[in-house]
């Protein structure tokens, strides 16, 4: 509102985001057709009183924001109390190893809502490190609002050297085989026929401690049993693993 030496004599309605004027009342005496005061219209006598930004309803009041470390994946909940022209929140992530954020997802907003919104969001796959995570809140309008994550997640550098079980298996024709280091090493991982003959080479050179993955893409090989091996040196550490996987096409 507008106060003047009289009292209120001018109330705006503006656009939150940008400022500017969607509406007004004036009157020359301060009273609504009714009889009450501006600041008052179910009547009565009051003081003129002055609003100010912090009077605005926020777009979205965040009850809760929880992370939870799993491996190498970090899983992101957070609870909105109430939500006014939401369309959404875009994820942001920084490392300890980066010194600016990077956008992981967008998830969608529930709009309007008076009732509690649950979201939940899982950044898959991170090296070892530790991450911090925030919410840029963004109304229909253009508005933004941040919202930091309190805690930050910190992924651990694996314990041992592992080869996992290739997922999809039997594989048609590709599917995922995992590895970890739990330190930087010299690596080869191989695939081969019941033979022993090698038909795939996936991977070969140094890698760092962490967790990794590639793909099998079985495209150009015949349907049957294969077996695929690690070899991975550090030092004076050593691991050599064999599984075996089948292929159907």
């Amino acid at each position: 509102p507008n106060t003047l030496p009289n009292g209120i004599r001018r109330v705006e309605e503006l656009s939150a985001s940008s400022g500017a004027l969607l509406n007004l009342n004036t009157d020359n005496d301060g009273l609504w057709s009714s009889g009450a005061n501006t600041v008052n219209p179910g009547g009565g006598a009051t003081n003129p009183i002055v609003l100010t930004e912090d009077d605005i309803p926020l777009p979205v009041i965040i009850g809760s924001m929880n992370i939870e470390v799993s491996r190498n994946n970090v899983h992101l909940r957070w609870t909105t109390l109430s939500e006014i022209n939401n369309a959404g929140f875009t994820l942001m992530r920084k490392s300890d190893k980066e010194n600016s954020w990077k956008e992981v997802a967008f998830v969608q907003g529930k709009g309007n809502s008076s009732q509690p919104v649950e979201y939940s969001f899982s950044d898959f796959g991170l090296q070892p490190g530790k991450y911090t995570y925030k919410l840029l809140q963004r109304d229909y309008n253009g508005g933004e609002e941040t919202f930091n994550f309190p805690s930050s997640a910190e992924v651990e550098r694996p314990a041992e050297f592992n080869l996992s079980q290739n997922y999809p298996n039997p594989s048609n024709p590709s599917s995922v085989i995992e590895f970890t280091l739990p330190e930087k090493s010299r690596v080869s991982l191989k695939v081969y026929d019941v033979s022993g003959r090698m038909v795939l080479n996936l991977a070969e050179g140094i890698y760092e401690a962490g967790y990794h993955k590639f793909t099998f893409n079985g495209t150009s090989l015949a349907s049957g049993v294969y077996f695929y091996r690690l070899e991975a040196q550090s030092g004076e550490l050593s691991y050599t693993r064999t599984m075996k996987m089948v292929l159907i096409k």
